[in-house]
C-alpha cells in the first residue's frame, strides 16, 4: 500500500498492524528488509500480546522513546541535517554523526530488530491504551 502510495505520488498515511507472532514468519522479514528502501513513509505497530519471553523495560528505554519523540528534539535534528547538505561532504558527515548517534544510544539500550532493517523503533507502547497511542501514530504521521 506504501509503495503504491508513493508511485501514485499522493501523501495518505498507511499503518499496519501485525502482531508479535507475525515476526516468526519469512515473509514478514522479507516485507521489513524493503520498508527503509521502498517506502517513503510507512508506520508499523507491533500488536504485543505480552506472551513474549522478554520484555522492553526500563528507565533508559523510556527516557530515550521521550527524547525522539519530542518536537523540539526532532526539529533541531532536521534542521542540523539540512545544514549539514549544504556543506561539500556534508553527506559524509551526517552519515558518520549517525552512526555515532546510533553507537551511543546502543551503548545504552541494545539495538533491536528493526533498527538492524534500518526502521527506526519507538515503543514499547500500549497499543491498547488509547490515550497513550494516538500521540505516538500522530508523531508517525508527521
Amino acid at each position: 500500500m506504501a509503495t503504491a502510495r508513493d508511485l501514485r505520488g499522493s501523501d495518505e498515511s498507511i499503518v499496519a498492524i501485525a502482531g508479535d507472532g507475525a515476526f516468526t514468519c519469512g515473509i514478514t522479514m522479507e516485507a521489513l528488509n524493503n520498508i527503509a528502501h521502498s517506502t517513503k513513509q510507512m508506520t508499523v505497530v507491533l500488536n504485543d500480546n505480552e506472551w513474549s519471553i522478554a520484555r522492553n523495560v526500563g528507565a533508559i528505554a523510556n527516557y530515550l522513546n521521550k527524547l525522539i519523540t519530542h518536537p523540539d528534539y526532532n526539529k533541531l535534528n532536521a534542521k542540523a541535517l539540512s545544514l549539514l547538505k549544504k556543506f561539500p561532504g556534508g553527506g559524509h558527515i551526517r552519515n558518520f554523526l549517525s552512526k555515532a548517534k546510533r553507537e551511543t544510544k546502543d551503548f545504552f539500550v541494545s539495538s533491536n530488530l528493526f533498527e538492524a532493517y534500518g526502521l527506526r523503533y519507538i515503543g514499547p507502547i500500549d497499543g491498547h491504551d488509547l490515550d497513550t497511542l494516538i500521540p505516538y501514530l500522530e508523531f508517525c504521521k508527521q
